[in-house]
């Protein structure tokens, strides 16, 4: 097969002496024997690097993995003490429908407050918050061995705004994280 090469020169490389070098415009290309052709590697390692490009964005997008720990999360608000936020009754609806559709998934959910008060109140509080949140999964279908609760109490505050007014900080503060994993990522005894 002809590429358009001419030889330019004969050369000592590597432990093959005298093998010819063909030049082209843009590149040199050594040919040895036994070798198969420059094109046909360079087809197969951009192939390689098509392929992981490709698999680091559905990743990315979660369809490779997509209920690895932190691909699903969902926060719900409170508005005092353990009364949920009428505007998150459709979250819980769509946490039911995640869980439905694949039961090998399971609800862990947290519990958050302010970090000012007594630590112990704060996690009897958050606490309460979470197994609200599991109450209402619970009436909705979802078997209870499928969810975990915790409280985290005011260990893990939310960093303000630009802009933002304390109020609102402490109104984002109640909260309960739900995060939608597989079972089988979790380490919980008898699951």
């Amino acid at each position: 097969m002809d590429y358009g090469l001419r030889p330019a020169a004969v050369f000592q490389t590597g432990n093959r002496a005298g093998a010819p070098c063909y030049k082209n415009t843009d590149q040199i290309i050594m040919t040895h024997p036994g070798n198969k052709t420059i094109r046909k590697q360079k087809i197969i390692g951009l192939t390689g690097v098509i392929g992981l490009a490709l698999f680091i964005a559905a990743t990315g997008l979660g369809l490779v993995f997509p209920f690895a720990e932190g691909a699903s999360k969902t926060t719900l608000r409170f508005d005092v003490g353990t009364e949920l936020h009428e505007d998150d009754a459709g979250k819980i609806a769509g946490i039911h429908g995640i869980l439905l559709d694949a039961p090998t998934r399971v609800a862990i959910i947290t519990g958050h407050t302010g970090p000012e008060g007594d630590p112990q109140a704060n996690a009897r509080l958050s606490q309460a918050r979470a197994e609200t949140v599991r109450d209402a999964l619970v009436e909705t279908g979802i078997a209870p061995d499928r969810i975990v609760t915790r409280g985290a109490g005011g260990t893990m505050p939310v960093e303000a705004r630009e802009g933002e007014t304390e109020a609102s900080v402490d109104a984002r503060m109640k909260r309960a994280v739900v995060r939608i994993v597989e079972r089988r990522l979790t380490n919980q005894s008898g699951w």
